[in-house]
């Protein structure tokens, strides 16, 4: 029998390996989950919950200062002449003068 070198830095112990009964270490590694990963998915949730109150404080505050700037939300389109002389030609032919004396 020969003795092996065991690198002790690399080696985990798992909380697994300190049960006794087998029906337990069969329910720790494969049915629950590991405190760390209890951790990690907690920490999600309360990211989660975080963002979703920052971004709910943000629309409040957005929807108060459009309430009192008496702005709203959304696209509006005022037409506008497709030459921009043609009112200014209109008043000025029709007394008289050519339009091409306009000075603008």
């Amino acid at each position: 029998m020969q003795l092996l070198h065991v690198n002790i830095d690399r080696q985990t112990n798992k909380e697994k390996h300190y049960l006794q009964d087998p029906v337990e270490r069969f329910m720790a590694k494969y049915i629950f989950s590991t405190p760390e990963k209890q951790y990690e998915r907690n920490l999600h949730y309360v990211y989660m919950k975080n963002e979703y109150d920052r971004m709910s404080k943000m629309q409040s505050a957005v929807q108060r200062h459009m309430k009192r700037n008496q702005d709203f939300k959304g696209w509006y389109y005022i037409p506008t002449p497709t030459t921009p002389l043609s009112e200014a030609t209109m008043g000025v032919e029709s007394l008289g003068e050519p339009a091409s004396e306009i000075n603008i």
